[in-house]
């Protein structure tokens, strides 16, 4: 693993530890390359006031199976059903956790996903995850996944997506650029 893989649910910076110990209903967390979307931006109050109480955390920007295709549902239908025998990577109930699954207008349970380009993470997942990652054991956007198809994370996606990262193909000429990079 590389020094820049190491990101906020590390405890060698102490940044998950110092949140652990002060965070309220949750903090939010940007990617040094987040920027927002704009046109959906309008929604992060709703979906933020559907969180349930016990809510370990939220993506707010991410990438993977938000809507799966016919083709991603049958590989999880067999998936399930190889699980118990070992020969596929997914338990039967991580294979139920894949994708994301409806829970409110604005939120769905979160399944595998990549990049937490913006997440609010809450006293309790900051510790789950903190305590995942002494020693350090993962990427940073690997525990996320893995704490949640093994259902020891609450994790909801926000439905819009409402940040993404800074690519060219995100990001039109003259159009929004990640704040931070300026």
């Amino acid at each position: 693993m590389k020094p820049g893989e190491i990101g906020p649910p590390s405890p060698t910076g102490g940044s998950t530890r110092r949140r652990s110990r002060t965070a309220g209903a949750g903090v939010v967390v940007f990617e040094d390359d987040v920027i927002p979307l704009a046109a959906d931006l309008g929604e992060l109050p709703r979906a933020l006031s559907q969180l349930p109480d016990d809510f370990d955390m939220c993506y707010l920007g991410y990438m993977g199976r938000e809507r799966p295709s016919p083709w991603q549902r049958a590989k999880q239908a067999f998936y399930f059903v190889l699980g118990p025998l070992g020969v596929v990577p997914w338990s039967s109930a991580e294979a139920l956790r894949l994708h994301a699954r409806p829970f409110s207008p604005n939120l769905r349970r979160a399944g595998l996903h990549m990049c937490a380009h913006a997440y609010v993470v809450s006293l309790s997942g900051a510790r789950k995850l903190l305590e995942a990652q002494t020693p350090v054991a993962f990427r940073a956007d690997w525990v996320f996944p893995f704490l949640i198809l093994r259902g020891r994370l609450s994790a909801f996606v926000t439905s819009p997506r409402l940040f993404d990262q800074e690519t060219p193909e995100h990001v039109p000429p003259g159009g929004t650029t990640s704040y931070i990079h300026g």
